[in-house]
């Protein structure tokens, strides 16, 4: 049931005063709205408080609350404000959108969503997205998609939980499975409410955080093939074990970055701490043999005759090369070193790929000594 005095006085404040004015302290209507919301035990939790929104605190009073009562008043009725403010108060948690925009776009034969196994659903042609009473503006000015889960949050909770794991899962998965030169583009993430959440504040902290500083000279297009593949490989990683997801964790982020980055060094070095990542973990104390176990692994764990073997092999200790010029110099001496850097990132994107299938830990001295 709505405080019937604080219905009455914004009431009669609705019909007092024209749409579009704004009420300030020393006007006797206002005042006497915060004297009613102050004395009631209901309104308790509006009184110099915080409360969190994502990893964002806004600040809460009487003075803001009464703004905000007023406000949703004219935009719909006194009661209904009054009735928001009620289950608003009386729930525990509030529901967000988690909104990430990546730097590509659907071939128009596809729908405009796609729904992955983890929660996450993609959208296309994103410039404004209607979402609840308001229409959010991309922080890019041309047609992007977007990736968007719901979570829920704690309203007095001081830690952040929201759901960017499974936001970076599925750029990591599209990641594997578009041309190894490419890559996927986190740009922007951003908080908002969700359409059926209604937070009886002005003054929440909603809005994009820019991700990326890198940008791909082209922006791949996303097919329905790539959508499939990558929630294919979605179910596969949320099926590995720990110990696999540990182990492949630093090199999925890596192996992106490299298709996606448009300066060579930086794309040198985003595969050098992928190779080593994946191919030698903590066992990478014997600086002599590096190189050499690095390229071994590689090449017996994707290859499948000894003609790939030694193909690869070679390969994988030129990009071993390559990098450590890059890591050390910051330059790279050829057109052709990109060519062999390319070959080095498949081979060790089939590596990562072919991990994640088995969902398993690898043995390397088994693969060494096969």
């Amino acid at each position: 049931m709505v405080n019937r005095r604080v219905l009455s006085i914004l009431s009669e404040i609705n019909s007092k005063y024209p749409a579009g004015i704004i009420l300030r302290n020393g006007n006797p209507d206002y005042d006497l709205l915060i004297d009613e919301i102050a004395k009631n035990e209901e309104f308790n939790e509006y009184e110099d408080g915080i409360h969190q929104f994502a990893h964002f605190g806004f600040t809460v009073s009487h003075d803001r609350l009464a703004s905000w009562l007023i406000e949703r008043s004219i935009e719909t009725t006194p009661s209904q404000a009054l009735n928001e403010l009620k289950k608003y108060s009386e729930s525990k948690s509030i529901l967000i959108q988690l909104i990430g925009v990546i730097d590509n776009y659907f071939e128009t034969s596809l729908s405009e969503e796609f729904h992955f196994c983890n929660g996450v659903i993609l959208k296309q042609d994103f410039i404004d997205l209607p979402l609840g009473n308001e229409t959010i503006r991309s922080p890019i000015n041309m047609p992007h998609c977007l990736l968007e889960i719901e979570f829920q949050q704690f309203k007095k909770s001081k830690k952040n939980n929201a759901p960017y794991d499974k936001i970076h899962q599925v750029v990591n998965a599209l990641g594997l499975v578009t041309p190894i030169d490419l890559g996927i583009n986190l740009l922007a993430i951003g908080y908002f409410p969700s359409q059926s959440t209604v937070i009886p504040m002005g003054n929440i902290p909603k809005g994009w955080s820019m991700q990326s500083s890198k940008r791909t000279s082209l922006i791949p297009p996303l097919i329905k093939h790539h959508l499939l593949r990558a929630n294919h490989m979605i179910e596969k990683m949320n099926n590995c074990n720990e110990k696999v997801k540990q182990l492949i964790d630093v090199s999925l982020k890596r192996i992106n970055e490299y298709g996606f980055s448009m300066n060579p060094i930086d794309r040198a070095i985003d595969l050098r701490i992928c190779m080593e990542s994946l191919f030698l973990g903590p066992d990478n104390n014997d600086h002599n043999q590096l190189r050499y176990r690095l390229a071994l692994r590689g090449a017996r764990y994707v290859s499948n005759t000894i003609e790939e073997r030694e193909k690869n092999f070679t390969t994988l200790k030129k990009a071993y090369d390559l990098t450590s010029t890059a890591v050390h110099t910051g330059k790279l001496n050829k057109a052709h070193d990109q060519t062999i850097l390319d070959q080095a990132a498949s081979i060790t994107r089939n590596a990562l790929i072919k991990i994640i299938e088995e969902g398993k830990p690898v043995d390397w001295l088994k693969v060494e000594l096969s």
